[in-house]
């Protein structure tokens, strides 16, 4: 048998034990639940964010459209002498600069190989009615010049008959294009209209496999991106770096800053003409977790402690009656 202390003090014990027992169920079923919503609400990061990179590189693979048919427009008219107004009425019949709203220039590049300047600017002109000189001159004796240009806007300068071989990292992404005989993409330069931006290359090779030229499209990053991110909700920040030469060059950014603390962040990495993209979203966590989401929790945290709070109460009050009761036997 028990003595009455005994079972006094293992009724304390009990009264202990269940408060413990609602708090630990409590805090088992709150962090439950929230490890649940953070795995839902990951989940839809991942798939809103893909769907957004997904759209970008469809829209990148239009634009790489373009390229393919100023090279088929190149390759038609191969043996003719490329007139200004030819041209022009090319680009607006592709309704160039409306269907491809990014887009800031579109260029022919002529190649010109073994050749000194007098001699270049001499088949530029005889390439291009009405071409006027080649600047700066090459250090080597190949050239790539712009015989044509469209842009979207009136400029106050133009890049016509700029050698692209006199600058080191347009050279360098001819040069790939050429090898690869792919579309090939600059880091962030700085356009002729003074913007940021990038350029993307293709070679033209005609059917001896000559090499042409090349046609460039360039793209104005910030006119560019908040096209195509223009239906993505204002709540996501948005960052777009290039990471290709293991340095990260800022391509674009959406009010990344301003994130706050609990926000959820995510990167992609697109590849846009053999250069990688990293793509930076960031989210406050309450656009996922608004409603229900945000109130289970609380609820669940407020029953537990409610319960718990309850159970020891009225443990201290029946503890209380057992003492007394203890107390007046030990007196008898």
């Amino acid at each position: 048998m028990f003595s009455n202390r005994q079972l006094f003090v293992a009724f304390k014990v009990l009264i202990i034990l269940t408060v413990c027992g609602f708090w630990a169920g409590t805090a088992i079923a709150y962090f439950g639940v929230q490890n649940a919503i953070t795995t839902r609400v990951e989940d839809r990061m991942f798939q809103d964010t893909s769907s957004i990179s997904r759209n970008l590189s469809r829209q990148m693979a239009t634009y790489s459209d373009l390229l393919y048919d100023v090279r088929a427009y190149v390759l038609f008219d191969a043996s003719a002498r490329f007139g200004e107004k030819q041209w022009q009425d090319y680009i607006v019949l592709k309704d160039t600069f409306n269907r491809y709203r990014g887009i800031g220039a579109v260029a022919l590049i002529k190649y010109i190989a073994n050749n000194d300047t007098e001699g270049a600017t001499a088949q530029m002109r005889e390439t291009f009615p009405g071409f006027d000189s080649i600047w700066p001159a090459s250090e080597t004796r190949d050239y790539a010049v712009v015989g044509l240009a469209s842009y979207s806007e009136e400029l106050q300068s133009s890049e016509l008959g700029y050698n692209l071989f006199s600058d080191g990292m347009r050279k360098q992404t001819l040069e790939k294009a050429a090898e690869r005989r792919q579309p090939e993409a600059t880091p962030p330069v700085t356009l002729v209209s003074g913007d940021d931006g990038f350029i993307i290359s293709l070679p033209i090779y005609e059917q001896d496999s000559t090499l042409w030229g090349f046609g460039n499209v360039a793209f104005k990053s910030e006119v560019f991106f908040e096209d195509a991110f223009k239906d993505v909700p204002s709540e996501f920040n948005i960052r777009v770096t290039d990471v290709t030469d293991e340095q990260e060059y800022p391509l674009y950014s959406r009010s990344l800053l301003s994130s706050p603390r609990d926000s959820i962040v995510r990167e992609d990495i697109l590849s846009v003409a053999h250069r990688k993209w990293r793509i930076t979203y960031s989210v406050p966590e309450s656009y996922y977790t608004e409603g229900v989401y945000r109130v289970v929790p609380l609820l669940i945290l407020l029953g537990g402690t409610i319960l718990s709070v309850t159970a020891l109460v009225l443990g201290s009050i029946l503890i209380r009656i057992n003492k007394k009761l203890y107390d007046n036997n030990k007196r008898a």
